[in-house]
């Protein structure tokens, strides 16, 4: 396949980015038969006086140039002070698979833990999840929520994933001369570390985000509610905990549900991730009702008084059983599988 023209060329710190329209069809071609307006980040490493390395793929709306550099900061912030030389011969693009074990994060993290070590076995897999969860904070466009998640993600991520991998290598530490209680200390330093300064530098170069702490946190499983927002496992069950609100009414989120009426048009993996696959099903409840649809103007599916829940058909099938949690958390309001046109 011939790739399409650059349309812009970024220089940073090193790496070069390469945006290129038409990414759906490019990476997703198996799953999405259609192009959508997403722009395609190749982001190649090259070490000193070497050619660049397999690129890294990762997807962003076209007109989210902040959201790029933000993932770079995080990118160039743990992956290279983790890793020399940067390990992309282990890590995969963006892809069927990667969709398959990350939109449902939220919906069952240890399931997904464990499909993604059953994948690829390598820690570096929660730093994947995490720069995914940190760009999504973004998006919702506060602070407090994004330092909280990630920092949370990072700790059960982390702690799942080590525990798993030193199932599989029991001589790792031995390895990297190191014991298991530094290892698992030293990584979650590592992640809070770069969070902080990743968030420091955001506000200098994109603004201040808008946003509040999270009031409470909710266990899925039995319903528990505290306010000890520091708190990862439920007292009574130890099933993860979830804020349970993420936003407020003034946050990018509302923005973008609230602009659908206007423009018809929405990128629907966007919608399907910010509002289910990372933030939880509750949170998009959370809201007032709104209108989400993908639809155009001839929609039959609008209804003032509910929300239209859209889903690509393609994730229903890679969510398999989670779809039934969805189903449930929308079970008031209207949920449609999108098909491959629009309306």
């Amino acid at each position: 396949m011939t790739l399409p023209a650059p349309l812009e060329r970024i220089e940073y710190e090193g790496d070069v980015i390469i945006l290129c329209p038409t990414v759906s069809f490019l990476v997703f071609r198996d799953v999405l038969e259609t192009s959508s307006p997403y722009f395609w980040a190749r982001i190649h490493h090259r070490p000193e006086g070497e050619p660049p390395d397999n690129p890294l793929e990762i997807t962003l709306r076209e007109d989210n140039v902040d959201a790029l550099r933000l993932v770079l900061k995080f990118l160039h912030g743990v992956l290279i002070d983790w890793y020399d030389p940067w390990p992309f011969d282990v890590m995969i693009s963006i892809s069927k698979m990667w969709y398959k074990y990350s939109c449902s994060a939220f919906l069952n993290p240890e399931a997904v833990v464990q499909r993604c070590l059953a994948a690829i076995p390598e820690i570096r897999w929660t730093v994947c999840l995490m720069y995914k969860m940190m760009v999504a904070a973004f998006w919702l466009d506060n602070d407090a929520w994004f330092r909280h998640a990630s920092r949370k993600f990072a700790l059960t991520v982390s702690r799942r994933a080590l525990e798993a991998v030193l199932q599989m290598d029991p001589e790792l530490p031995r390895q990297l001369e190191v014991d298991i209680t530094t290892m698992r200390e030293s990584y979650l330093e590592m992640c809070i570390r770069n969070i902080d300064r990743i968030i420091a530098s955001a506000h200098n170069d994109i603004g201040e985000f808008q946003g509040h702490e999270p009031p409470a946190e909710e266990c899925l499983t039995c319903s528990t509610v505290t306010d000890d927002v520091g708190t990862l496992f439920c007292p009574l069950c130890d099933a993860l905990l979830y804020p349970v609100t993420v936003c407020s009414n003034t946050s990018r989120l509302h923005i973008l549900l609230n602009s659908l009426e206007k423009n018809k048009l929405w990128p629907l993996m966007d919608l399907y991730e910010l509002s289910i696959g990372l933030i939880g099903a509750r949170a998009l409840r959370m809201l007032p009702p709104t209108h989400v649809c993908g639809g155009g103007s001839d929609c039959k599916l609008r209804d003032a008084g509910r929300r239209i829940v859209v889903l690509a058909n393609w994730m229903c099938d890679f969510m398999g059983e989670d779809l039934s949690i969805v189903h449930k958390e929308f079970e008031d309001d209207i949920l449609c599988v999108y098909s491959n046109e629009m309306g």
